[in-house]
């Protein structure tokens, strides 16, 4: 007498190959994961360095400069305001070096008062 196979032979061979494709797919997304993640650091590393860098130069003398490859420029203009008190828009935009972002703050001070003409 011939015993006849079950079958499971087969479907074993897939049962293996299934689990190694899901292995390899939740590997690949970890790996994918773990990249974004790494990004998302150096990103919020490179804006909190750029607040901390435009709140210190919006205070400053210096209308430009450079501080941890970001470069900085502090732009300043009148706002038209009426005498006695002149009012002005200062502006500082920060410029990522690394990856080319532009970040700006902005904030309303007094400025010196224009000579009467």
């Amino acid at each position: 007498m011939h015993a006849r196979g079950t079958g499971a032979d087969g479907f074993a061979i897939v049962d293996a190959m299934v689990g190694l494709l899901i292995v390899a797919a939740t590997v690949g997304l970890s790996l994918q994961g773990m990249l974004q993640a790494q990004r998302a650091a150096t990103l919020l590393a490179v804006v909190s360095s750029a607040v901390r860098l435009g709140d210190r130069a919006i205070q400053g003398a210096r209308s430009q400069g450079d501080y941890s490859q970001i470069h900085w420029t502090v732009r300043e203009s009148s706002l038209g305001a009426a005498r006695p008190v002149a009012l002005c828009d200062r502006t500082v935009e920060l410029t990522s070096q690394s990856s080319r972002r532009v970040y700006s703050i902005s904030t309303i001070v007094t400025c010196a008062e224009n000579e009467p003409s």
